[in-house]
């Protein structure tokens, strides 16, 4: 519960950071908070015990991405879009590379097209299915 928590708020703050790009006092919807923490509950389930591709794993690159962001200027936007890429990059890992997921014809070998990359798109369409 303590990784859902820092994570929706690392993720609050990117979204809001967008949200007063727009509009100075621009304050963040208690449905939107809501709304945000459900979705990284969703992402946190998705990590299923891979060994190095965790929710811990996850936490620490979000984390790190927040603090190389504090140090940058960027677009609020882009800013955002980091730290979220981040705490979903490893969503639904298997623990295999991609390469071993085709060599062994793994079910999600046969859902993308050749040459996509097969664990960074289902990551991807996790978080789509999540929002």
């Amino acid at each position: 519960e303590t990784i859902i928590v820092r994570a929706s708020a690392l993720l609050e703050y990117h979204l809001l950071q967008v949200l007063r790009g727009r509009d100075a006092n621009a304050m963040m919807p208690l449905n939107v908070k809501t709304q945000c923490r459900k979705f990284v509950a969703g992402v946190a389930s998705q990590y299923n015990g891979a060994k190095f591709h965790s929710l811990a794993h996850a936490m620490h690159v979000t984390t790190s991405m927040h603090k190389l962001l504090s140090e940058t200027v960027i677009d609020p936007l882009n800013g955002f879009s980091l730290v979220f890429g981040a705490l979903l990059h490893d969503a639904g890992h298997t623990g295999m590379n991609n390469k071993i997921l085709t060599d062994t014809n793994h079910p999600l070998s046969g859902k993308y097209e050749q040459g996509i990359p097969i664990a960074e798109r289902y990551s991807i369409d996790i978080a789509l299915e999540l929002l």
